[in-house]
């Protein structure tokens, strides 16, 4: 491992544990349910994981929406149209299962991902369509084209956390499997949104008018990272500050609407069997988990509402896989000690070597297993499913202990201590950020208390007194390639090679729709990376460069948070002056911030023009 690898290893000894565990470390693996769809499929999984020694099938019985098992409730699955009548694969994996344990894996609000709506009336897609979630347009994401799913990173319809009616439909279907079969527990996955441009549109961006005063589309579409650095080091805007101050409180509220549903969950399985296990597969990286996906897997945990989280740390080399394990690890050993931990780890996509390599620093982070994705994909891949079983049992690694908690603020006022624990969830654990103060938050949430009053109203007021003259705008295509913050050197400089490798096919003149195809990890490479509209601020950099490119164009490799892109320019236009009310979303947004700071038009702060 890398000196980076190793570092993100050292933990302080003050609070050991996991030495004592190394002796219990099991070994699981996730099935796919289209490795159940015929008896000879599910008598495949089983005889191999037999073979391999596994302790535990994570057994995927609920995929889109649907059954994999016999149901008063869910639709049976389309996959199980050529199976012989009655067949019942979590029936028959339970039979053929011997001595691994069996969780029953239920997709949560990924509920359709066909181009075509399902076949059955019954599917709640067809039935429930009051349950589909809706975009920051508005528009259910049932709606939604392939293009504009690429584009939103939605895997296809995803119904509404803040639905009420379809939280106590899931729990329902909890009740039903836990009642009906003796697996060990139910495992959650996709319990969270998305990404963050999702929930405005319905009842939750109602709730939030009612509560806050404003529609929260007006609040910046992210919050990350450098975002909460500026916020806490009074370094952003005061403007900026209230408005981010806001995304902590519409991020507390998604997160809420998604711990609801798993805690109805909990709920059910109590009343069915007491101590039956729920788990969750989560996104492992704790701040973005919470402020982009709604996914507060932290509170589940020292909730007690979950017995064990999966995280799941599938890509990138070993520092990036120690880096999203260990901090989970820090957490969750800290704050809910009980709760056990999986590292899931994606073995589909790499050797027998590097599996061993990362279950070992799973060992040593006190993990209690490793559970591999997935069955189906090993089976099939040279060595086999028993290899990387064996790969990660191979080396008994120490078990490693748990670093110290940061010091945590302790504003004076009840408002201020409420921004604290946001603003804590919000960054992972304050780890990420220099001591914020007492005072600091409650001077943040004083700011938010005056903006919503005065100035908020006010810039909404001013906006709507005449037509405003929008910004000049973009239409791109690229080629992203992702970096990690966890990543090392190496890994950024292949990434940024690979962005240089696309910059010269195009600037070769390959189609656009081959090259992102081939070396992009944008949403849309398989629709040619299209990109959409892009309004341009005068303040950040990138639209700087991308305001000067004539049509046609190729950008240079242009770095960003997450990673580089190249660009080429499809178009571009001048703005319009038009009602704000008639605007796109991101329009209004650029042209509300701009009237917080009673600046010029956008028009005005346009960026100079250079060569057409």
């Amino acid at each position: 491992m890398s000196k980076v690898g190793s570092a993100v290893l050292a933990f302080s000894l003050a609070l050991g544990f996991g030495a004592g565990k190394s002796s219990a470390f099991e070994t699981g693996a996730w099935v796919v349910r289209d490795g159940l769809v015929t008896p000879e499929g599910v008598a495949r999984v089983c005889g191999e994981a037999a073979a391999a020694k596994l302790d535990t099938l994570v057994v995927q019985v609920r995929g889109r929406g649907d059954a994999y098992y016999r149901s008063r409730l869910a639709p049976r699955a389309e996959g199980l149209d050529k199976a012989p009548e009655g067949f019942d694969p979590l029936d028959r994996v339970l039979r053929s299962a011997g001595r691994a344990r069996v969780l029953a894996w239920m997709n949560v609000f990924l509920v359709w991902g066909g181009a075509t709506a399902p076949r059955d009336p019954l599917h709640p897609v067809r039935s429930h369509p009051e349950w589909v979630l809706r975009g920051g347009d508005g528009r259910p994401v049932s709606e939604y084209t392939a293009t504009e799913r690429a584009l939103g990173w939605i895997e296809g319809t995803y119904f509404d956390p803040a639905s009420e009616g379809y939280r106590r439909s899931f729990a329902e279907l909890v009740r039903e499997v836990a009642a009906q079969y003796p697996v060990a527990g139910v495992h959650l996955d996709f319990v969270r949104y998305p990404g963050p441009d999702y929930g405005y549109g319905g009842t939750l961006g109602e709730a939030f008018r009612e509560a806050w005063g404003f529609d929260p589309r007006w609040i910046p579409e992210a919050l990350r990272s450098p975002d909460l650095k500026a916020w806490a080091a009074g370094t952003m805007p005061a403007e900026d500050r209230a408005l981010a101050t806001a995304a902590l409180l519409w991020a507390d509220l998604r997160a809420a609407q998604v711990t609801e549903l798993v805690r109805a969950a909990r709920k059910a399985l109590d009343s069915v069997r007491p101590g039956l296990e729920l788990s969750a597969a989560v996104v492992p990286d704790a701040g973005p988990a919470y402020l982009e996906k709604g996914q507060d897997w932290r509170s589940w945990a020292t909730l007690g509402l979950v017995d064990a989280l999966y995280p799941m740390a599938y890509f990138g080399g070993p520092e990036r896989v120690a880096a999203q394990l260990s901090s989970v690890s820090a957490l969750v050993r800290r704050e809910a000690p009980a709760v056990r931990l999986w590292a899931g780890l994606g073995a589909y996509q790499k050797t027998p070597a590097a599996i061993a390599e990362e279950a070992s620093a799973a060992r040593r982070m006190g993990y209690d297993g490793v559970c591999l994705f997935d069955a189906k994909a090993l089976i099939a891949k040279p060595p086999g499913l028993a290899d990387y079983a064996g790969a990660v049992r191979g080396r008994a690694d120490r078990g490693a202990a748990l670093r110290e908690a940061p010091a945590r603020p302790q504003p004076a006022t009840a408002a201020g201590r409420r921004l604290a624990a946001l603003v804590e969830r919000a960054s992972g654990g304050f780890e990420s950020l220099s001591p914020v103060s007492g005072e600091i938050l409650d001077a943040r949430w004083a700011e938010f208390e005056a903006a919503r009053r005065t100035a908020i109203p006010a810039a909404l007021a001013r906006l709507r007194e005449k037509s405003q003259r929008t910004p000049a705008w973009v239409e791109l295509r690229g080629v992203f390639r992702y970096t990690h913050p966890s990543d090392g050197a190496a890994r950024r400089e292949a990434q940024t090679a690979v962005c240089r490798e696309a910059r010269a096919r195009l600037l070769a003149r390959e189609p656009m729709e081959r090259v992102a195809r081939e070396l992009s990890q944008g949403g849309t490479r398989n629709q040619g990376g299209v990109l959409g509209r892009r309004y341009l601020r005068p303040e950040n950099p990138a639209d700087v460069i991308l305001f000067r490119l004539r049509t046609g164009e190729v950008s240079p490799v242009i770095d960003v948070e997450n990673g580089c892109w190249v660009y080429r320019m499809e178009s571009k236009g001048e703005g319009v002056s038009a009602p704000v009310d008639e605007l796109a979303w991101p329009e209004r947004r650029l042209l509300f911030r701009q009237a917080l700071e009673q600046k010029a038009p956008a028009a005005a702060a346009r960026p100079a023009a250079s060569g057409g």
